[in-house]
């Protein structure tokens, strides 16, 4: 009984902000427990593709800076990912839409801002996507706009739950239902 009321609260806060969270998607392998693992050192890499402000030069150490991790998980320092290293990792891909993100990606057209923004986020391991979702919300010109902040807040918060629901579904036998 629990889970329309925390996704009402989920969907109220995304409202109103203007941030609008679509195509939500957690594989089976998703575990809090992981993501844990991954920032048991205060650090998540975060890689990101194409720039959610029009700028033609490279937006992840900005973005990185200004992302928050959900309070579930405590302290985290978001850094910008090696391009070498394709283990656990938060890819954020801006503008069009880029197919799978956790694999490597075509250089993307630079997409004007200006009609407002729209973001693939995904939880990778390597290869392997554990959590997925798009996201849209109001145009930002810098990384420290409010808008901007808060969409990415709610994206994390989203992308990166305290719990997975699809098995919870799948352990009391509502199959998603």
């Amino acid at each position: 009984m629990r889970r329309p009321l925390l996704l009402a609260l989920l969907l109220a806060a995304c409202a109103g902000s203007g941030v609008r969270i679509g195509a939500l998607d957690q594989s089976p392998a998703y575990d809090p427990s992981l993501v844990r693992y991954v920032t048991r050192l205060g650090t998540m890499a975060v890689e990101v593709h194409g720039s959610p402000f029009g700028s033609s030069g490279s937006d992840a150490a900005p973005v990185a800076a200004v992302l928050s991790a959900p309070g579930w998980l405590g302290a985290v320092r978001f850094v910008p990912a090696d391009i070498h290293d394709r283990g656990y990792r938060l890819v954020l891909v801006f503008g069009a839409g880029a197919g799978e993100a956790c694999s490597d990606l075509p250089a993307l057209p630079q997409v004007s801002a200006a009609a407002g923004l729209h973001v693939q986020a995904s939880f990778c391991a390597g290869r392997q996507v554990l959590s997925s979702l798009v996201a849209d919300g109001a145009a930002a010109g810098a990384p420290t706009d409010l808008a901007f902040r808060q969409m990415m807040d709610q994206v994390l918060v989203n992308l990166l739950p305290p719990v997975n629901a699809e098995r919870i579904r799948e352990s009391d036998g509502s199959g998603g239902m």
